[in-house]
């Protein structure tokens, strides 16, 4: 489990364009997101995850 801060109050922005993009996460705060992968999660998937979430981040 990972948490990612921003320094404005974003979450909702953030939340959709994640999933747009097929990432799921969890808006635990006006300003944060929650990321809690499978623990089976593979390298590759966990690649594919940030690259989705890269994307999804550089369009808010």
């Amino acid at each position: 489990m990972a948490a990612v801060q921003f320094d404005s109050d974003i979450m909702p922005q953030v939340m959709d364009a994640a999933e747009a993009a097929g990432v799921l996460l969890n808006g635990v705060r006006p300003n944060a997101v929650r990321i809690m992968p499978a623990l089976n999660i593979t390298e590759d998937e966990i690649d594919e995850g940030v690259g989705r979430l890269d994307t999804a981040l550089n369009n808010v």
